[in-house]
């Protein structure tokens, strides 16, 4: 279990390029310069204090960054924050809000295994005729 955590959170570092792409662009998307640059601020705050292994405080700069600058990849970095605090309930619900968010996810079927690891089905059961 420890291995596929790690290598979750490998995904960080690759996934936050994305982020800090879709906030270098926030103004595109509408946003202010001074919502992006708090933002990416936030964001840099997340990363620092998961590398620390404050996942609790990262968890509140991440939703603060995802509130100026929505971006799935925050709700990804959250659920692997809810994953390290050994919280299942909260790591298997966004999970599934990033795969929500996410539906053409690079990490798809790493997260869909790391959701059926938790307890979790990584997708709806189909409905039975």
């Amino acid at each position: 279990m420890r291995n596929a955590v790690s290598a979750l959170g490998l995904c960080v570092v690759v996934l936050a390029s994305t982020v800090t792409w879709g906030i270098t662009w926030g103004v595109a998307w509408g946003q202010t310069a001074g919502g992006r640059d708090e933002a990416r601020a936030h964001f840099a705050t997340g990363e620092a204090r998961f590398k620390a292994g404050d996942y609790s405080g990262a968890i509140t700069e991440f939703r603060a960054a995802d509130h100026l600058v929505p971006s799935p990849i925050l709700t990804y970095n959250v659920a692997l924050c809810y994953d390290r605090l050994g919280d299942a309930a909260k790591a298997l619900a966004t999970y599934r809000e990033y795969l929500d968010r996410r539906p053409d996810a690079p990490n798809r079927p790493q997260v869909e295994a790391r959701i059926a690891a938790l307890g979790g089905r990584s997708t709806p059961a189909a409905t039975p005729p």
